[in-house]
């Protein structure tokens, strides 16, 4: 009987700026280059923000996988945490195909402040990253 060992590649970890001092829309926060697998998201508040109503962070797929709804990403939570609370659950990881995105919307008037946020994950094929 003969046994075959797959090794994990080493995970990384990204870290991205969404700027929320711009109008109402959606906007990229990154791209997969070769297919990754995200399991892990954190999500800080760097400037509290203003005047905007929420922010949602999801990826761009068929079928979009929500990291932080509308809801949890309302203003008044920016305003008055650190570390935002991500409504994925992150019990399944979330996979993203070269091309795919994560991308967060800006619903309201133009606000102030930023999030960081960072995505730790597996590269699937040979180089592939988030950018």
């Amino acid at each position: 009987m003969s046994a075959v060992i797959y090794q994990t590649p080493y995970g990384s970890c990204q870290e991205f700026t969404a700027n929320l001092a711009q109008a109402a829309a959606t906007y990229d926060l990154c791209t997969a280059s070769g297919d990754v697998l995200i399991y892990r998201a954190g999500i800080y508040v760097q400037t509290v923000g203003a005047t905007f109503t929420s922010v949602s962070i999801q990826s761009n797929g068929s079928t979009a996988w929500i990291i932080l709804s509308a809801l949890d990403g309302a203003l008044v939570n920016i305003a008055s945490q650190r570390s935002m609370p991500t409504t994925w659950s992150q019990e399944d990881p979330l996979s993203l195909r070269s091309g795919q995105k994560i991308q967060y919307t800006l619903v309201g008037s133009t606000g102030t402040g930023s999030l960081r946020v960072q995505l730790a994950y597996h590269p699937l094929t040979g180089g592939a990253q988030l950018t």
